[in-house]
């Protein structure tokens, strides 16, 4: 049976990803399209690509049982312990092939020789890793929210905040406030950069000089709010930004990040100040 963690993407959220994960036991699967894996007593083979979509096939005892067809890539699959119970499931990482977007996970079993999808969660422009965070035998789903992707710069300057689930109930539910140590790491490490951009005297895009907060502050400042405000601590978030924060918009700014963080409203940062001038 192959078993592996995912791999990270070749994404920045990622990247920052397995550098807060440095030590853990990661590794890289390759692209896994018409590849055979074998679990239980099945032959679970997968298919097809970006163009046309991904199937999961499976087998038993050589002969067919059924297929589940995706509309994204089936890039690789893992057999995961989410619980510690030894009911593993199957965990598919599907990608929609292009510049950016889109990543999802998809859980799934084999129940009465059929396969079954328990649930599936879209993941947007970010990748995932599954990892026992705190070691104890249950695994976590780890990945970033990006609800701020093009809002303030251009994607490359875009910062995402961390985003943990656990596999219950044939579910995916939010689990940050369970490790918040993790979280307060990729605060810290926001931090770091906004403090770096201040050093730098606040370059923009273009790398000029400007006169006011260059748009990478504004995306260093909305994903520090985005982790405080998945813990509960939204109050935290936007004293830091009272605190930090200069710009001429200041007020629009803030309104703006309450919105997003607590509604599935998508309206453009640009937009939004056109509407509140």
């Amino acid at each position: 049976m192959k078993q592996a963690l995912f791999s990270i993407s070749l994404y920045r959220p990622l990247t920052v990803l397995i550098l807060l994960l440095a030590g853990s036991s990661l590794f890289s699967v390759s692209r896994a399209a018409d590849s055979t894996y074998y679990f239980r007593d099945y032959q679970i083979h997968i298919s097809g690509n970006s163009a046309t979509g991904g199937s999961v096939a499976v087998f038993k005892n050589n002969a067919f049982r059924n297929v589940h067809k995706f509309e994204s890539e089936i890039e690789s699959l893992a057999f995961v312990d989410f619980a510690g119970d030894k009911s593993v499931k199957i965990a598919a990482r599907l990608y929609t092939g292009g510049a950016h977007c889109c990543f999802s996970i998809a859980i799934m079993d084999i129940i009465n020789d059929s396969l079954t999808v328990l649930c599936t969660k879209d993941l947007a422009n970010c990748d995932f890793v599954i990892k026992d965070l705190d070691k104890d035998g249950k695994q976590e789903i780890v990945t970033y929210d990006d609800r701020f992707a093009y809002e303030f710069t251009s994607f490359a300057e875009s910062r995402f905040y961390i985003s943990i689930y656990h596999f219950e109930n044939n579910q995916l539910l939010p689990q940050n406030k369970s490790y918040r140590d993790f979280v307060y790491k990729d605060i810290e490490r926001l931090k770091i950069e906004f403090e770096k951009l201040m050093q730098d005297g606040y370059t923009t895009d273009r790398g000029e000089r400007a006169s006011g907060f260059a748009p990478q502050a504004q995306a260093i400042l909305a994903a520090i709010a985005g982790n405080y405000y998945s813990l509960g601590e939204e109050r935290k978030g936007f004293s830091l930004i009272e605190k930090l924060y200069f710009g001429a918009d200041k007020e629009q700014f803030t309104a703006y990040l309450k919105m997003k963080l607590s509604s599935n409203n998508t309206i453009s940062y640009s937009d939004f100040l056109k509407l509140n001038k």
